[in-house]
């Protein structure tokens, strides 16, 4: 396809969204999606405002798709959206922007009155990797929101959440030592294997239990 028979069919899908009819306006959303294009997002972001609350989550995953940066900030909006699906849609979709204003809003939406929304955005942090693991320690140190931070923790999959998770294994605060420790177990390397090690010396028990349960997570004998 051409460049402007491309055009052509983006434009056409764009005259649908304005349809008064469900299925067309859904048909359109969907096809602007699968384009791949930079000009679809404008017109999917408009669809974020369909009266419809099952269009407007697929326009949100359509825009999740693109992962364009100017649909981060209308997906954030529907987070405040009247139907709390939608409102779980959005939070799941923000997992695609590394973006700190992803982070602040996903950390907010644990406090959602709906589970669902709650659940949603923590499995999201986590996907979205270290730039929320500090936050997340300081929360389970905390006792604030420990189902759903514990959720997002063992998410996180990224390798660079290594460097706060040992930054807060030296902590001062035991609190945060003990959450380090829980969650190191995941990450498989030397330097975690050898900052396990030395937590097996730690002054609180609790740190210690936990490294030595990390050690064995990670195959390592921690009596050698």
């Amino acid at each position: 396809m051409s460049d402007d028979e491309r055009n052509d069919a983006i434009a056409e899908r764009v005259q649908e969204l304005g349809s008064g009819d469900r299925e067309t306006r859904q048909q359109a959303i969907r096809a602007l999606g699968e384009t791949a294009s930079a000009a679809a997002v404008e017109p999917l972001i408009s669809s974020l405002r369909d009266p419809e609350a099952y269009l407007r989550r697929v326009a949100i995953g359509a825009l999740r798709g693109l992962a364009d940066p100017r649909a981060l900030a209308p997906i954030i909006e529907r987070l405040n959206d009247e139907d709390s699906t939608t409102r779980a849609a959005a939070a799941s979709a923000l997992d695609r922007f590394d973006d700190e204003r992803a982070v602040t809003a996903l950390f907010e939406a644990l406090d959602d009155s709906n589970p669902r929304v709650g659940l949603a955005a923590s499995l999201a942090l986590g996907r979205l990797g270290a730039r929320g693991v500090p936050r997340l320690l300081k929360m389970l140190a905390q006792g604030k929101h420990s189902y759903h931070a514990d959720v997002a923790m063992k998410a996180v999959r990224s390798p660079e959440a290594v460097a706060p998770l040992l930054a807060a294994l030296g902590d001062p605060d035991r609190r945060l030592r003990v959450q380090a420790a829980r969650y190191l177990g995941g990450f498989k390397s030397d330097q975690v294997v050898s900052a396990l090690r030395a937590a097996l010396q730690d002054s609180d028990e609790e740190v210690r239990h936990f490294a030595h349960g990390a050690l064995l997570v990670q195959g390592v004998d921690p009596e050698h």
